[in-house]
C-alpha cells in the first residue's frame, strides 16, 4: 500500500509539473501530499516494528489506537474530499476540527497505555511495545499535520 501511495504522489508530482494553472499553489499541494505520505510510512513503519519484534500476540489497548487511527484517517479523508470546493464547503472546518480532536484523544491513549506498560517488569515487552505506540501515536500526529496543512490553504486562498 505504501508503494502505490508512492506511485500515486509521483503522478501527482508530474501532472504538477506538467499543469500551467493549479487551483491551489503547488507549493501548498505538495505540503499536503508530503504529510500524506508520511502517514503512510508512519503506518509501514508500526508495520515493521511489529514485524522486527516478532509480535505474535496484540494487546488489547492498541486495538483501540488503532481504531482511533483509522476513525482519524476516515476524518482525514473527510477534509480532503471537501478541499477541491473548500471555498463553498459548510463542512471541512468542522472536519479539521474532528481530525484534531481525534489526535488529542491520541495523545491521552498514548500516555494511558505507555503508563501501564511501564507497569509491566518484561524490558522486551516494554522496549517492543514503547516504539509501536510511539509509532501509532506518530501516525495521528501526522493526520493533524495534514489537516493543518488544509487550514492554512484555506486561510491563504480565502
Amino acid at each position: 500500500l505504501e508503494q502505490k501511495a508512492d506511485a500515486k504522489k509521483h503522478k501527482m508530482m508530474k501532472a504538477l509539473g506538467k499543469a500551467f494553472i493549479t487551483p491551489i499553489e503547488r507549493e501548498d499541494l505538495v505540503a499536503i501530499s508530503n504529510y500524506l505520505d508520511d502517514i503512510m510510512d508512519s503506518i509501514e513503519d508500526v508495520l515493521i516494528e511489529i514485524h522486527i519484534c516478532g509480535i505474535d500476540e496484540i494487546r488489547n489497548d492498541i486495538l483501540e489506537m488503532i481504531d482511533l487511527l483509522t476513525e482519524n484517517i476516515s476524518a482525514l479523508m473527510d477534509v480532503l474530499s471537501e478541499l477541491k470546493d473548500f471555498k463553498h464547503s459548510k463542512k471541512i472546518e468542522e472536519y479539521i476540527i474532528r481530525v484534531n480532536d481525534l489526535e488529542e484523544e491520541g495523545d491521552r491513549l498514548y500516555v494511558r497505555n505507555m503508563k501501564k506498560l511501564y507497569d509491566n517488569k518484561d524490558a522486551w515487552l516494554v522496549v517492543s511495545w514503547r516504539s509501536i505506540y510511539a509509532g501509532l501515536e506518530n501516525c495521528m500526529d501526522q493526520c493533524e499535520h495534514a489537516a493543518d496543512a488544509v487550514s492554512m490553504v484555506i486561510m491563504k486562498n480565502s
